[in-house]
Protein backbone atom coordinates (compact mmCIF):
# COMPACT_ATOMS: atom_id res chain seq x y z
CA UNK A 1 0.00 0.00 0.00
CA UNK A 2 1.21 3.21 -1.16
CA UNK A 3 2.36 5.84 1.71
CA UNK A 4 0.08 8.61 2.23
CA UNK A 5 1.88 11.85 0.84
CA UNK A 6 1.29 15.37 3.65
CA UNK A 7 0.13 18.28 2.14
CA UNK A 8 3.14 20.93 2.72
CA UNK A 9 2.78 23.14 5.32
CA UNK A 10 1.52 26.68 4.72
CA UNK A 11 4.61 28.95 4.35
CA UNK A 12 2.31 32.23 4.01
CA UNK A 13 0.41 33.95 2.29
CA UNK A 14 1.55 34.87 -0.91
CA UNK A 15 0.37 37.92 -3.45
CA UNK A 16 1.16 37.83 -6.96
CA UNK A 17 1.19 41.21 -9.25
CA UNK A 18 2.18 40.65 -13.06
CA UNK A 19 0.77 41.29 -15.96
CA UNK A 20 1.35 38.65 -17.42
CA UNK A 21 -0.78 35.60 -17.63
CA UNK A 22 1.12 33.16 -18.63
CA UNK A 23 3.80 33.93 -15.92
CA UNK A 24 1.19 34.42 -12.95
CA UNK A 25 0.18 30.85 -13.92
CA UNK A 26 3.37 29.37 -13.58
CA UNK A 27 4.37 31.15 -10.45
CA UNK A 28 1.13 30.62 -8.75
CA UNK A 29 1.45 26.70 -9.23
CA UNK A 30 4.74 25.91 -8.36
CA UNK A 31 4.28 28.14 -5.03
CA UNK A 32 1.33 26.48 -3.98
CA UNK A 33 3.01 23.01 -4.28
CA UNK A 34 5.85 24.35 -2.14
CA UNK A 35 3.04 25.26 0.12
CA UNK A 36 2.00 28.88 0.11
CA UNK A 37 -1.31 30.58 -0.50
CA UNK A 38 -1.21 32.29 -3.40
CA UNK A 39 -3.69 34.96 -4.65
CA UNK A 40 -2.96 36.91 -7.98
CA UNK A 41 -3.85 40.34 -9.66
CA UNK A 42 -2.53 42.28 -12.98
CA UNK A 43 -2.89 46.10 -12.76
CA UNK A 44 -1.99 48.88 -9.63
CA UNK A 45 -5.64 48.96 -8.55
CA UNK A 46 -6.78 45.22 -8.04
CA UNK A 47 -3.38 45.40 -5.95
CA UNK A 48 -4.13 48.05 -3.77
CA UNK A 49 -7.83 47.06 -3.12
CA UNK A 50 -6.77 43.25 -2.02
CA UNK A 51 -3.88 45.17 0.54
CA UNK A 52 -6.48 47.59 1.78
CA UNK A 53 -9.13 44.12 2.43
CA UNK A 54 -6.65 41.59 3.58
CA UNK A 55 -3.15 40.91 4.52
CA UNK A 56 -0.43 39.16 3.15
CA UNK A 57 3.51 37.92 4.29
CA UNK A 58 4.61 38.65 0.86
CA UNK A 59 3.95 40.58 -2.26
CA UNK A 60 6.04 39.45 -5.76
CA UNK A 61 5.53 42.15 -7.45
CA UNK A 62 6.33 42.66 -11.05
CA UNK A 63 8.26 46.10 -11.48
CA UNK A 64 6.53 47.29 -14.99
CA UNK A 65 2.71 46.50 -15.11
CA UNK A 66 1.93 47.46 -18.81
CA UNK A 67 3.12 50.96 -19.19
CA UNK A 68 2.55 51.91 -15.55
CA UNK A 69 5.88 51.54 -12.98
CA UNK A 70 5.12 49.78 -9.57
CA UNK A 71 7.50 52.20 -8.29
CA UNK A 72 4.98 54.19 -7.77
CA UNK A 73 2.98 51.43 -5.15
CA UNK A 74 5.95 51.01 -2.94
CA UNK A 75 5.11 54.26 -0.46
CA UNK A 76 1.75 52.98 -0.48
CA UNK A 77 2.96 49.03 0.41
CA UNK A 78 4.88 50.40 3.22
CA UNK A 79 2.01 52.16 4.87
CA UNK A 80 -0.42 49.84 4.69
CA UNK A 81 1.30 46.45 4.85
CA UNK A 82 4.65 47.23 6.51
CA UNK A 83 5.22 43.75 7.41
CA UNK A 84 4.86 42.08 4.29
CA UNK A 85 7.68 41.77 2.52
CA UNK A 86 8.01 42.99 -0.78
CA UNK A 87 9.83 40.93 -3.35
CA UNK A 88 9.85 43.02 -6.89
CA UNK A 89 11.11 41.39 -10.20
CA UNK A 90 12.04 42.99 -13.33
CA UNK A 91 12.87 41.76 -16.75
CA UNK A 92 15.86 44.77 -17.41
CA UNK A 93 17.86 43.37 -13.92
CA UNK A 94 18.42 47.51 -13.57
CA UNK A 95 20.82 48.30 -10.83
CA UNK A 96 19.33 51.61 -10.49
CA UNK A 97 15.90 50.44 -11.01
CA UNK A 98 16.62 48.06 -7.93
CA UNK A 99 18.13 50.79 -5.56
CA UNK A 100 15.04 53.10 -6.63
CA UNK A 101 12.89 50.06 -5.36
CA UNK A 102 14.83 49.41 -1.60
CA UNK A 103 14.98 52.95 -0.37
CA UNK A 104 10.67 52.98 -1.34
CA UNK A 105 10.20 49.99 0.84
CA UNK A 106 11.07 46.85 -0.93
CA UNK A 107 12.46 43.78 0.65
CA UNK A 108 14.70 42.23 -2.13
CA UNK A 109 15.32 42.04 -6.26
CA UNK A 110 14.73 39.68 -8.22
CA UNK A 111 15.68 39.59 -12.07
CA UNK A 112 13.04 37.53 -14.11
CA UNK A 113 15.43 36.66 -16.40
CA UNK A 114 15.83 33.66 -14.19
CA UNK A 115 13.19 30.51 -14.57
CA UNK A 116 10.15 30.49 -12.61
CA UNK A 117 11.21 27.28 -10.18
CA UNK A 118 14.68 29.66 -9.58
CA UNK A 119 12.63 32.88 -8.68
CA UNK A 120 10.33 30.43 -6.19
CA UNK A 121 13.20 28.22 -4.48
CA UNK A 122 14.47 32.12 -3.42
CA UNK A 123 11.26 32.91 -2.08
CA UNK A 124 10.72 30.05 -0.06
CA UNK A 125 14.02 30.12 1.58
CA UNK A 126 13.79 34.44 2.26
CA UNK A 127 10.06 33.59 3.70
CA UNK A 128 11.30 30.50 5.73
CA UNK A 129 14.26 32.64 7.08
CA UNK A 130 11.72 35.58 7.43
CA UNK A 131 9.43 33.30 10.06
CA UNK A 132 12.26 32.40 12.15
CA UNK A 133 13.02 35.87 13.27
CA UNK A 134 9.47 37.07 13.36
CA UNK A 135 8.13 34.63 15.74
CA UNK A 136 11.26 34.94 18.00
CA UNK A 137 10.44 39.13 17.82
CA UNK A 138 6.89 39.11 17.66
CA UNK A 139 6.92 37.08 21.11
CA UNK A 140 9.14 39.09 22.54
CA UNK A 141 7.50 42.08 21.79
CA UNK A 142 3.93 40.74 22.90
CA UNK A 143 4.83 39.30 26.18
CA UNK A 144 6.08 43.04 27.23
CA UNK A 145 2.38 44.01 26.43
CA UNK A 146 1.25 41.30 28.21
CA UNK A 147 -0.07 38.73 25.75
CA UNK A 148 1.61 35.75 26.34
CA UNK A 149 1.56 32.59 23.55
CA UNK A 150 3.44 30.11 22.05
CA UNK A 151 0.34 28.61 20.69
CA UNK A 152 -0.03 28.43 16.74
CA UNK A 153 -2.93 30.12 17.25
CA UNK A 154 -1.64 33.43 19.40
CA UNK A 155 1.09 33.64 16.92
CA UNK A 156 -1.20 33.80 14.11
CA UNK A 157 -3.05 36.62 16.08
CA UNK A 158 0.13 38.24 17.12
CA UNK A 159 0.99 38.53 12.92
CA UNK A 160 -2.65 39.95 12.36
CA UNK A 161 -2.30 42.73 14.79
CA UNK A 162 1.39 43.35 13.27
CA UNK A 163 0.08 43.73 10.30
CA UNK A 164 -3.23 46.05 10.68
CA UNK A 165 -1.59 47.90 13.70
CA UNK A 166 -1.29 51.21 11.86
CA UNK A 167 -4.12 51.18 9.61
CA UNK A 168 -6.68 53.64 10.28
CA UNK A 169 -9.12 51.04 9.29
CA UNK A 170 -12.31 49.99 11.68
CA UNK A 171 -11.14 46.16 13.91
CA UNK A 172 -13.64 44.50 15.25
CA UNK A 173 -12.13 42.08 18.12
CA UNK A 174 -14.56 38.44 18.73
CA UNK A 175 -13.97 36.24 21.21
CA UNK A 176 -15.63 34.40 25.01
CA UNK A 177 -15.20 36.79 27.96
CA UNK A 178 -11.89 36.69 29.56
CA UNK A 179 -10.18 36.35 26.49
CA UNK A 180 -8.44 39.36 26.87
CA UNK A 181 -10.70 41.40 24.17
CA UNK A 182 -9.21 44.73 25.86
CA UNK A 183 -5.82 43.57 26.43
CA UNK A 184 -5.60 43.29 22.66
CA UNK A 185 -6.82 46.38 21.71
CA UNK A 186 -4.30 48.06 23.65
CA UNK A 187 -1.78 46.10 22.30
CA UNK A 188 -2.69 47.34 18.81
CA UNK A 189 -2.76 51.03 20.07
CA UNK A 190 0.38 50.68 21.86
CA UNK A 191 2.05 49.45 19.36
CA UNK A 192 0.86 51.90 16.59
CA UNK A 193 1.74 55.44 15.32
CA UNK A 194 -0.91 56.84 17.87
CA UNK A 195 0.96 55.44 20.73
CA UNK A 196 1.43 58.76 22.47
CA UNK A 197 -1.60 59.48 22.19
CA UNK A 198 -5.06 59.09 24.47
CA UNK A 199 -6.45 55.23 24.19
CA UNK A 200 -9.64 55.76 25.62
CA UNK A 201 -12.03 52.27 26.94
CA UNK A 202 -16.01 52.35 27.20
CA UNK A 203 -18.10 49.61 27.59
CA UNK A 204 -21.42 50.18 25.79
CA UNK A 205 -22.91 47.35 28.32
CA UNK A 206 -22.11 49.15 31.65
CA UNK A 207 -23.72 52.76 31.15
CA UNK A 208 -27.71 52.92 30.85
CA UNK A 209 -29.07 54.25 27.53
CA UNK A 210 -29.46 57.62 28.67
CA UNK A 211 -26.13 58.34 29.83
CA UNK A 212 -24.44 56.55 26.59
CA UNK A 213 -25.00 59.16 24.67
CA UNK A 214 -23.38 61.84 26.70
CA UNK A 215 -20.55 59.45 27.12
CA UNK A 216 -19.72 59.09 23.55
CA UNK A 217 -20.71 62.06 21.83
CA UNK A 218 -20.55 65.28 24.65
CA UNK A 219 -22.88 67.58 25.57
CA UNK A 220 -23.35 71.14 25.71
CA UNK A 221 -24.44 73.22 29.06
CA UNK A 222 -28.01 73.04 29.47
CA UNK A 223 -28.39 70.13 26.93
CA UNK A 224 -30.44 68.20 29.47
CA UNK A 225 -31.16 69.19 33.50
CA UNK A 226 -28.19 67.72 34.53
CA UNK A 227 -25.83 69.46 31.96
CA UNK A 228 -24.24 72.20 34.26
CA UNK A 229 -21.30 73.12 31.64
CA UNK A 230 -19.93 71.55 28.16
CA UNK A 231 -18.53 68.61 28.64
CA UNK A 232 -16.09 66.55 25.97
CA UNK A 233 -17.43 63.44 24.73
CA UNK A 234 -14.90 60.27 25.03
CA UNK A 235 -14.87 60.37 20.56
CA UNK A 236 -13.51 64.02 20.97
CA UNK A 237 -11.16 63.32 23.93
CA UNK A 238 -9.32 60.26 21.69
CA UNK A 239 -9.59 61.87 18.23
CA UNK A 240 -5.88 61.47 17.77
CA UNK A 241 -5.67 58.41 19.79
CA UNK A 242 -7.50 55.32 19.74
CA UNK A 243 -11.73 54.56 21.36
CA UNK A 244 -12.09 50.98 22.13
CA UNK A 245 -16.05 50.17 22.68
CA UNK A 246 -16.07 47.09 24.02
CA UNK A 247 -19.52 44.87 24.00
CA UNK A 248 -21.05 46.21 21.01
CA UNK A 249 -23.18 44.26 20.55
CA UNK A 250 -25.12 45.55 23.49
CA UNK A 251 -25.84 49.27 22.22
CA UNK A 252 -29.23 49.96 21.71
CA UNK A 253 -30.37 50.72 18.52
CA UNK A 254 -30.98 54.50 18.42
CA UNK A 255 -27.65 54.47 19.40
CA UNK A 256 -25.55 52.11 16.33
CA UNK A 257 -27.70 54.29 13.59
CA UNK A 258 -25.54 57.86 15.66
CA UNK A 259 -22.62 55.44 15.51
CA UNK A 260 -22.66 54.61 11.98
CA UNK A 261 -23.04 58.01 10.45
CA UNK A 262 -19.87 58.99 13.35
CA UNK A 263 -17.95 56.74 11.46
CA UNK A 264 -18.85 57.07 8.02
CA UNK A 265 -18.67 61.26 8.20
CA UNK A 266 -15.53 61.37 10.75
CA UNK A 267 -17.58 63.74 12.82
CA UNK A 268 -19.49 64.24 15.79
CA UNK A 269 -22.25 66.37 17.19
CA UNK A 270 -22.60 67.09 20.86
CA UNK A 271 -26.20 66.77 22.66
CA UNK A 272 -27.30 70.24 22.31
CA UNK A 273 -24.97 71.45 20.06
CA UNK A 274 -25.41 73.00 15.87
CA UNK A 275 -22.27 72.43 14.53
CA UNK A 276 -20.45 69.01 13.65
CA UNK A 277 -17.05 68.22 15.00
CA UNK A 278 -14.49 66.51 12.88
CA UNK A 279 -12.72 64.00 14.56
CA UNK A 280 -9.82 61.26 13.33
CA UNK A 281 -10.36 58.54 16.04
CA UNK A 282 -9.06 55.19 15.49
CA UNK A 283 -12.28 52.54 16.64
CA UNK A 284 -11.86 49.25 17.84
CA UNK A 285 -14.90 47.29 18.40
CA UNK A 286 -15.09 44.17 20.88
CA UNK A 287 -18.04 41.68 21.75
CA UNK A 288 -18.45 38.12 23.19
CA UNK A 289 -22.04 37.81 21.06
CA UNK A 290 -22.24 36.59 17.62
CA UNK A 291 -23.40 39.79 15.65
CA UNK A 292 -24.39 37.86 12.23
CA UNK A 293 -26.71 36.34 14.63
CA UNK A 294 -28.12 39.31 16.09
CA UNK A 295 -28.65 40.96 12.97
CA UNK A 296 -30.98 37.57 12.03
CA UNK A 297 -32.65 38.80 15.47
CA UNK A 298 -33.34 42.77 14.52
CA UNK A 299 -31.12 43.25 17.83
CA UNK A 300 -28.05 44.62 15.50
CA UNK A 301 -27.57 46.72 12.15
CA UNK A 302 -26.26 45.10 9.38
CA UNK A 303 -25.19 48.48 8.14
CA UNK A 304 -23.05 49.21 11.24
CA UNK A 305 -21.76 45.60 10.89
CA UNK A 306 -20.01 46.09 8.00
CA UNK A 307 -18.59 49.39 9.00
CA UNK A 308 -16.98 48.24 12.17
CA UNK A 309 -15.81 44.82 10.21
CA UNK A 310 -12.84 46.06 8.20
CA UNK A 311 -10.55 43.95 9.84
CA UNK A 312 -12.28 41.28 12.36
CA UNK A 313 -9.53 39.70 15.22
CA UNK A 314 -10.69 36.44 16.83
CA UNK A 315 -8.74 35.74 20.29
CA UNK A 316 -9.54 31.80 20.86
CA UNK A 317 -10.68 30.59 24.01
CA UNK A 318 -8.42 28.74 26.22
CA UNK A 319 -9.20 25.66 26.06
CA UNK A 320 -8.51 25.79 22.38
CA UNK A 321 -5.13 26.94 23.15
CA UNK A 322 -4.05 24.43 26.07
CA UNK A 323 -0.70 24.24 25.37
CA UNK A 324 -0.06 28.08 26.75
CA UNK A 325 -1.84 27.61 30.03
CA UNK A 326 1.62 26.71 31.91
CA UNK A 327 3.35 29.76 30.33
CA UNK A 328 0.18 31.80 31.62
CA UNK A 329 0.00 30.32 35.29
CA UNK A 330 3.37 30.73 35.45
CA UNK A 331 4.12 34.49 34.58
CA UNK A 332 0.92 35.21 36.98
CA UNK A 333 2.71 33.33 39.60
CA UNK A 334 5.65 35.57 39.15
CA UNK A 335 3.03 38.58 38.99
CA UNK A 336 1.94 37.98 41.80
CA UNK A 337 4.85 36.74 44.56
CA UNK A 338 5.38 40.54 43.37
CA UNK A 339 2.63 42.00 44.49
CA UNK A 340 2.31 39.92 47.61
CA UNK A 341 5.78 39.63 48.63
CA UNK A 342 5.77 35.79 48.09
CA UNK A 343 8.39 33.04 46.84
CA UNK A 344 5.65 30.38 45.04
CA UNK A 345 7.92 28.73 42.74
CA UNK A 346 6.67 27.78 39.06
CA UNK A 347 4.27 25.33 38.59
CA UNK A 348 5.54 21.34 38.43
CA UNK A 349 5.16 19.73 35.19
CA UNK A 350 2.42 17.27 35.83
CA UNK A 351 0.25 20.18 37.51
CA UNK A 352 0.66 22.20 34.58
CA UNK A 353 -0.68 19.54 32.42
CA UNK A 354 -3.37 18.48 34.92
CA UNK A 355 -4.25 21.91 34.63
CA UNK A 356 -5.12 21.63 30.97
CA UNK A 357 -7.54 19.06 31.51
CA UNK A 358 -9.66 21.65 32.65
CA UNK A 359 -12.01 23.37 30.38
CA UNK A 360 -11.79 27.14 32.07
CA UNK A 361 -15.11 28.29 31.03
CA UNK A 362 -13.90 31.60 31.98
CA UNK A 363 -10.75 31.41 30.19
CA UNK A 364 -7.46 33.61 30.85
CA UNK A 365 -9.60 35.60 33.23
CA UNK A 366 -10.81 32.47 35.13
CA UNK A 367 -7.03 30.98 35.51
CA UNK A 368 -5.98 34.48 36.67
CA UNK A 369 -8.04 34.69 39.50
CA UNK A 370 -7.41 31.04 40.51
CA UNK A 371 -3.60 31.59 40.64
CA UNK A 372 -4.31 34.65 42.73
CA UNK A 373 -6.16 33.17 45.17
CA UNK A 374 -3.92 30.31 45.15
CA UNK A 375 -1.13 32.29 46.02
CA UNK A 376 -2.13 34.37 48.58
CA UNK A 377 -3.60 31.44 50.14
CA UNK A 378 -0.39 28.96 50.05
CA UNK A 379 1.16 27.77 53.32
CA UNK A 380 4.59 26.59 51.42
CA UNK A 381 6.45 27.24 48.10
CA UNK A 382 4.79 25.36 45.51
CA UNK A 383 1.14 24.88 44.24
CA UNK A 384 -0.76 21.42 43.95
CA UNK A 385 -3.84 20.84 42.00
CA UNK A 386 -5.88 21.17 44.58
CA UNK A 387 -4.74 24.81 45.80
CA UNK A 388 -5.65 26.27 42.30
CA UNK A 389 -8.65 24.39 42.04
CA UNK A 390 -9.71 24.55 45.57
CA UNK A 391 -12.74 26.53 45.18
CA UNK A 392 -14.13 24.89 42.00
CA UNK A 393 -14.11 21.50 44.28
CA UNK A 394 -15.66 22.94 47.04
CA UNK A 395 -18.42 24.65 45.10
CA UNK A 396 -19.18 20.76 43.56
CA UNK A 397 -19.16 19.12 46.70
CA UNK A 398 -21.32 22.10 48.51
CA UNK A 399 -23.98 21.47 44.63
CA UNK A 400 -23.55 17.79 45.48
CA UNK A 401 -24.52 17.83 49.34
CA UNK A 402 -27.49 19.98 48.83
CA UNK A 403 -28.82 17.20 46.39
CA UNK A 404 -27.90 19.66 43.13
CA UNK A 405 -26.11 17.27 41.19
CA UNK A 406 -23.05 18.28 39.77
CA UNK A 407 -22.27 21.78 38.56
CA UNK A 408 -22.56 22.41 34.58
CA UNK A 409 -19.72 23.45 33.62
CA UNK A 410 -20.34 23.02 30.03
CA UNK A 411 -21.76 26.37 29.37
CA UNK A 412 -19.70 29.78 28.43
CA UNK A 413 -19.89 32.55 30.84
CA UNK A 414 -21.82 34.37 27.84
CA UNK A 415 -24.48 31.52 27.91
CA UNK A 416 -24.71 31.77 31.41
CA UNK A 417 -24.71 35.31 31.58
CA UNK A 418 -28.09 35.52 29.28
CA UNK A 419 -29.61 32.57 31.19
CA UNK A 420 -29.47 34.55 34.10
CA UNK A 421 -30.85 37.67 32.68
CA UNK A 422 -33.80 36.14 31.73
CA UNK A 423 -34.60 34.36 34.66
CA UNK A 424 -33.91 37.41 36.65
CA UNK A 425 -36.47 39.14 34.34
CA UNK A 426 -39.17 36.90 34.33
CA UNK A 427 -39.11 36.64 38.38
CA UNK A 428 -39.00 40.84 38.59
CA UNK A 429 -42.16 41.35 35.66
CA UNK A 430 -44.23 38.55 38.02
CA UNK A 431 -43.40 40.34 41.22
CA UNK A 432 -44.22 43.56 39.35
CA UNK A 433 -47.29 42.05 37.79
CA UNK A 434 -45.58 43.88 34.65
CA UNK A 435 -45.33 47.15 35.77
CA UNK A 436 -42.05 48.32 34.40
CA UNK A 437 -41.53 50.95 36.55
CA UNK A 438 -41.72 48.62 39.55
CA UNK A 439 -39.62 45.77 37.85
CA UNK A 440 -36.85 48.92 37.49
CA UNK A 441 -37.18 50.17 41.39
CA UNK A 442 -36.87 46.09 42.14
CA UNK A 443 -33.99 46.16 40.10
CA UNK A 444 -32.36 48.83 40.07
CA UNK A 445 -31.74 49.52 36.71
CA UNK A 446 -33.79 51.88 34.44
CA UNK A 447 -36.96 51.57 32.93
CA UNK A 448 -34.72 51.67 28.63
CA UNK A 449 -32.64 48.81 30.32
CA UNK A 450 -35.62 46.29 31.37
CA UNK A 451 -37.53 47.38 27.62
CA UNK A 452 -34.10 47.05 26.24
CA UNK A 453 -33.70 42.93 28.31
CA UNK A 454 -37.28 42.60 27.21
CA UNK A 455 -36.69 43.22 23.42
CA UNK A 456 -34.15 41.14 23.69
CA UNK A 457 -35.36 38.02 24.99
CA UNK A 458 -38.95 38.34 23.28
CA UNK A 459 -40.99 39.09 26.51
CA UNK A 460 -44.27 41.13 26.58
CA UNK A 461 -45.12 43.09 29.42
CA UNK A 462 -48.78 42.15 29.36
CA UNK A 463 -47.77 38.44 29.59
CA UNK A 464 -47.77 39.55 33.42
CA UNK A 465 -50.71 41.95 34.50
CA UNK A 466 -53.19 39.17 34.92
Amino acid sequence: MAAKTQAPKELGRVLLVDDDPDMLALLSSLLEQEGFRVEMCQTLDQLKAKVLQFSYDCILLDLFLGQDSSVSALPFLAREAPFAKVIVMTAHGSIELAVEAMKLGASSFVSKTHDAHRITAELKQRMQARGEVQSVSYSQAFDELGLLGRSPQMQALFDDIMQIKDSDATVLIQGESGTGKELVARAIHRLSQRKGELFAALNCAAIPENLLESELFGHRKGAFTDAKADRKGIFESASDGTLFLDEIGDMPLTLQVKLLRVLQEKEITPLGATRAIPIQTRVITATHRDLEEEIGRGRFREDLFFRINVFTLFIPPLRERKGDIGLLANAFIDSFNARYQKTIRHLRPEVALRLEHYEWPGNVRELQNALERAVVLAKTDQLELEDILRQKVNKRTQSMQEGGGDTNLSLSYAEAKENFEKSFLLRILKVSKGSISEAARISGRYRSDIYRLMERYGIEADDFKN
